[in-house]
């Protein structure tokens, strides 16, 4: 490589050392990241910027990404930060990398509301997207979230302060207790653990080498585990016609349904998401 090298000569060198990698979609997609991350280019500048000349130091930082891309890291964690529900949101390999279903998962909450101000718990927050989002679209929401690790809450906090919303945080080790202090809530939600240890094989390598087990995967032998431990902990804390919302394992809905009902729930939905997968459950206390 030269010591400089225009835009358009940069595209051709990133696309040809990824094409074996990905396909050509998220190779663009990736380019769009990239520019923005390292230039400051919005996709309609780098149409019109071809012959914009980058300096070594720029290019270095490029190579660097693409390199990293080729073993398979998620841009999300190269980069530092991804968009999730119109929010800014950082990453870390501490949190999983939000996904496009649970931004459905939030949409459904947040046009299924009819309280002016409801008290919404996020369990397992993570990076804190699902609270964020459901804080900065529901007007008076008061929004909690749960999550067992200290070091998961600082990085949820400083995403909540990012985008301006006001979340109360606190630590919860669902393995440890099914109650806490915070009083009764509307709307409970979860995206706990759900990727069964014998569905590895089927798991992206970026997903497998890169995102935190401990936020995908869950014993074989007790794949309920969470969906449980939540809805116990639910009878304690949701109000009566209080919602539970979970995001499950595309093969579980119907044990799910079971569970809640045994529990005594009722008005069960079971909803697919865009690829037409029973992904989210409603249930009514």
């Amino acid at each position: 490589m030269n010591h400089q090298m225009r835009l358009v000569d940069l595209t051709k060198w990133i696309k040809s050392e990824l094409n074996s990698f990905y396909p050509e979609r998220e190779i663009d997609s990736f380019i769009q990241i990239i520019y923005e991350y390292t230039i400051n280019l919005e996709k309609t500048q780098i149409l019109i910027s071809g012959n914009l000349k980058l300096n070594e130091e720029k290019i270095k930082k490029i190579k660097d990404i693409v390199h990293r891309l080729k073993k398979y890291e998620p841009i999300q964690y190269i980069t530092g930060e991804t968009f999730f529900y119109d929010c800014k949101i950082k990453v870390d390999e501490h949190v999983l990398i939000p996904r496009q279903e649970t931004e459905e998962l939030v949409d459904w909450i947040i046009k299924d509301n009819e309280l002016e101000n409801p008290k919404i718990l996020d369990i397992g927050t993570g990076s804190g997207c699902i609270a964020i989002a459901l804080a900065r679209n529901i007007p008076g929401a008061k929004v909690f979230a749960s999550d067992y690790s200290t070091n998961i809450l600082e990085r949820a906090k400083k995403n909540s302060e990012l985008n301006g919303t006001r979340v109360f945080f606190f630590k919860h080790d669902l393995s440890k207790s099914l109650k806490f202090e915070y009083g009764n809530f509307d709307v409970i939600v979860s995206n706990p653990p759900y990727v069964l240890n014998k569905e590895k094989d089927i798991i992206p390598e970026n997903v497998i080498n890169f995102e935190p087990g401990r936020a995908l995967f869950v014993n074989d032998q007790d794949p309920l585990y969470f969906y449980k431990r939540i809805s116990e902990l639910t009878l304690y804390s949701l109000k009566k016609s209080g919602k539970l919302f979970f995001e499950i394992n595309e093969k579980k809905g119907e044990e799910i349904i079971e569970l809640l009902f045994s529990k005594g729930f009722k008005d069960i939905v079971l909803k697919k998401d865009i690829n037409e997968k029973d992904r989210f459950v409603k249930a009514t206390l």
